[in-house]
């Protein structure tokens, strides 16, 4: 819901924005001022939100990504933007990744962390990276996660309880495989390659 996590309006913030940029050229200028207008309104009311609850995670799973975004999208074009597109690299860095310290842990749960996190803790940093240059994946906890990561999910033993999975063998999956062979190459874990 709106009140507890604005995701809809964030997913159309960032699809939004990847229009506008990708097919700018092919968009009339009342197209572009009509977009550029509703990515202007969709940024400017969650700012203050984010600011007061920084630790609910559904800031940081995908919505501080999806402004960037858009942010990016009209860099050029609009001074509130730029500000945006500042304080959300900010924000990034000083409060992310909750909950987990250097360790590299999560304290929302293997299964949750599995599901929603694994994916969107490494969304944004990378889209620092193409986008500016900036390499957030040298914090700690981006290098020590994959041990969280093979503890939740070992290849031959028992699965985590430590949240809402249930007893029993798993193996890993299609994205988490993903993750790990990105990790294994960053970070030369050979580990989390096997």
């Amino acid at each position: 819901s709106h009140s507890v996590s604005d995701f809809a309006n964030s997913s159309i913030l960032s699809h939004s924005a990847f229009v506008y940029d990708w097919l700018y050229d092919q968009l009339s200028p009342d197209q572009r001022q009509a977009i550029r207008a509703m990515l202007l309104a969709r940024m400017d009311h969650y700012k203050p939100g984010l600011e007061q609850s920084i630790f609910s995670a559904h800031g940081w799973q995908h919505v501080i990504h999806d402004h960037a975004a858009a942010a990016l999208a009209l860099w050029d074009e609009e001074p509130f933007a730029r500000e945006w597109l500042e304080w959300a690299a900010q924000m990034f860095v000083a409060h992310y990744p909750w909950y987990g310290g250097a360790d590299g842990g999560s304290a929302e749960c293997a299964s949750y962390y599995l599901g929603t996190n694994l994916a969107s803790s490494f969304a944004t940093p990378l889209f620092w990276q193409r986008a500016c240059g900036l390499d957030l994946l040298g914090n700690p906890w981006f290098r020590e996660n994959t041990w969280f990561m093979m503890y939740s999910v070992p290849l031959a033993g028992p699965r985590s309880n430590f949240g809402d999975f249930s007893d029993g063998q798993a193996r890993p999956d299609a994205k988490v495989a993903y993750f790990a062979r990105m990790m294994a190459d960053r970070y030369g874990n050979p580990f989390a390659a096997a």
